[in-house]
């Protein structure tokens, strides 16, 4: 059946071409925790770790690899589990949602302007290709 047969039969209003539209509310469900992706993040990885010879900390030397725009979320225990999928012995203070990246690993740290967050979990969601990591701020 035509749109012009359902005009003339006045059964209903012609529908949209649905795919389109599909794909603009696939992109906005994807893009709804992103929206709040208001934050231009840096994705920090090690490049060196150098022993000092008088017993101290290791120094590390951090190389930027990406820029994302991403969200940035105090974290509550509950949302936690519920965007990483597990709960975690080492402190958490924020969530921080992105579009997904397959090279994000735990060991890596996210860079805001002078505010470091070293990423204690993470957590992918395949329906919304969205990318949760789970930061503790380091202070200092």
């Amino acid at each position: 059946v035509t749109d012009d047969e359902l005009r003339r039969r006045g059964d209903r209003e012609p529908q949209p071409r649905l795919a389109p539209l599909l794909r603009l509310v696939a992109s906005k469900v994807l893009l709804a925790r992103v929206d709040e992706a208001v934050h231009l993040v840096e994705l920090q990885a090690v490049t060196s770790r150098t022993q000092p010879l008088d017993g101290t900390d290791p120094v590390e030397t951090w190389a930027t690899y990406a820029t994302e725009y991403a969200g940035l979320e105090p974290a509550a225990a509950s949302a936690v589990v519920r965007a990483v999928g597990t709960a975690f012995t080492a402190p958490v203070s924020h969530l921080v949602p992105m579009r997904y990246r397959g090279d994000v690993l735990a060991s890596h740290r996210v860079k805001l302007g002078s505010r470091i967050f070293p990423i204690r979990g993470l957590g992918s969601d395949p329906r919304t290709r969205e990318l949760v990591l789970a930061v503790e701020e380091r202070i200092g």
